[in-house]
């Protein structure tokens, strides 16, 4: 873990310095604390992650209050990592709230120093539009998404190795809110060009790389079934299939989550294409994985498993099998 964040020990002790002498210690407890709530999240823990990500936040308010000119920015950071962590864990207002912020911050930061904070204020606009579309306002995410992915293109051009994956990642969440407006032909180029930069980073990066490819691919499946190229579809999502299962070879833990949820849209893809009998195989197995997740975290997967199993219903009924 960076920052020595998973170590009780030196936590503690870290804790005791920054009481004893804020100004001098509490901008590295801060930074511990920031850095463990990151890992968490990582490592598919958002519930422990985000009280470690709130202390990070009160720690850095103290010290810009006191020096806002020095600490403005890291309080801005850990906003943004909130906002990130409230939004995994389904809460979009409080996310809302902490990306405003963050992106207040870095606008002003912005003002006063033009290029100082350009990719930081990317990031935040970023976690500004996926709360904002999960909270069903995708008007209002687009203008955040598009802006994001305006400054990230500036900033791949000089640094492609650097802004790469945050312009790929910019663009996803673009495709995303374009189709929840109903404007599938304009996701589609954003999300072929997020899947293109993943590709070609997967092979440099694998184990960040292919889930994010894996996830493009998701998203682009369904891009070309809003499209009606149902066969384009089916392709890209096998594909998508087969990194997760690899990925949930290895680490189960973190990727059967992902690996259901593209079993259930495998089955979808399969049945646009009339192979309605060939999708229940893997609409079978996605209902396996998540009866196994819900068990372990019925508050995070029953909904899984209950629109799984509508979905499996559906296609028993298509294929004359009511009783099934």
């Amino acid at each position: 873990m960076r920052g020595g964040g998973g170590a009780p020990g030196r936590g503690a002790a870290r804790r005791g310095r920054a009481a004893a002498s804020p100004e001098r210690y509490s901008p590295a407890l801060a930074a511990s604390l920031h850095n463990r709530g990151v890992t968490l999240s990582q490592l598919g823990r958002p519930g422990d992650s985000r009280p470690v990500a709130q202390e990070a936040v009160t720690i850095r308010r103290e010290l810009a209050v006191a020096s806002p000119d020095r600490h403005r920015p890291a309080l801005a950071s850990a906003l943004t990592s909130l906002g990130s962590r409230l939004s995994e864990l389904g809460r979009a207002a409080d996310a809302l709230s902490a990306a405003q912020e963050a992106v207040s911050i870095y606008t002003d930061l912005e003002d006063a120093s033009p290029g100082s904070h350009r990719a930081e204020l990317a990031g935040a606009l970023t976690s500004l539009g996926i709360a904002l579309s999960e909270l069903e306002r995708p008007a209002d995410a687009l203008a955040a998404e598009q802006q994001a992915v305006d400054i990230y293109r500036e900033l791949t051009a000089v640094s492609p190795d650097l802004h790469s994956p945050d312009l790929a990642a910019a663009l996803h969440n673009l495709s995303v809110t374009l189709s929840q407006l109903g404007r599938p032909a304009d996701a589609l180029p954003a999300v072929e060009q997020a899947v293109s930069i993943r590709r070609a980073l997967a092979p440099v990066s694998p184990g960040a790389g292919r889930p994010d490819l894996a996830a493009a691919l998701a998203s682009l499946a369904s891009r070309l079934s809003e499209l009606g190229r149902p066969a384009d579809a089916l392709a890209a999502e096998q594909e998508a299939v087969g990194i997760y299962r690899e990925l949930a070879a290895d680490s189960p833990e973190r990727f059967r989550p992902g690996l259901a949820g593209a079993l259930t849209s495998l089955a979808r893809r399969l049945a646009e294409v009339d192979r309605a009998f060939d999708a229940l195989v893997p609409e079978r197995e996605a209902v396996g994985i998540y009866r196994e997740l819900a068990a372990a975290s019925a508050d995070r997967y029953r909904a899984g498993l209950a629109a799984t199993l509508h979905d499996l219903a559906s296609l028993l009924s298509g294929l004359g099998q009511p009783a099934d």
